[in-house]
């Protein structure tokens, strides 16, 4: 039988009734729908690679455009409608949402949010600097149906900006990339503090 036919032929169902046993007629009515749904499925998947131009894997839809950075790996038709930039350091937080150009909408950080000195890098910060930019995004009215969060450094006020978003709105949160750059021994690194 032809993985394209839709109904097997005599000879299974024979084999399929004498390997069923005593079995009820019901379950043989569920296994056979559930190999024909199968059997659709996988024809379904033959028709979508057949459908592919020859060079899909070198495409700039596979690779989602790798472009400037390279890190975004949906298609061009998947791309979301804002992008949140979270850029942790050991001083401060700095969030900035921009649309799916990257021009920024509006920009907020942990010194904008009232805190002072060593405060600001702090996960409290995080915290207040991303609900007051979500106070600011409420009151340009911005409509945000997807979003991309990209975080970058591993300051305390990363995790915790992350969790506003969670907690304060109900934006659909398509990707999650991590930009923090990486060096493949590059610069030297400063001299350790003495402490």
């Amino acid at each position: 039988m032809s993985i394209l036919s839709s109904s097997p032929s005599s000879s299974q169902t024979d084999r399929a009734k004498n390997n069923s046993g005593g079995s009820s007629s019901a379950f043989k009515g569920n296994s056979a729908a559930l190999i024909m749904e199968t059997l659709t499925k996988a024809t379904d998947r033959q028709q979508q690679a057949s459908s592919r131009p020859s060079n899909f894997l070198n495409s700039k839809m596979f690779m989602g455009g790798l472009g400037a950075s390279g890190r975004h790996f949906l298609g061009e038709s998947q791309t979301c409608t804002h992008n949140l930039h979270i850029s942790a350091t050991m001083n401060n937080t700095i969030l900035t949402l921009t649309d799916s150009n990257g021009d920024p909408i509006t920009t907020q950080s942990g010194g904008s949010a009232g805190f002072k000195k060593s405060a600001r890098a702090g996960p409290e910060a995080g915290y207040q600097a991303m609900t007051k930019l979500i106070e600011k995004v409420e009151e340009k009215n911005v409509q945000i149906q997807t979003l991309h969060v990209l975080m970058k450094g591993f300051g305390p006020g990363r995790d915790s900006a992350f969790k506003a978003i969670r907690a304060k709105t109900t934006w659909d949160i398509k990707r999650i990339s991590d930009t923090t750059p990486i060096p493949f021994n590059g610069c030297r690194p400063p001299k350790a503090r003495r402490l």
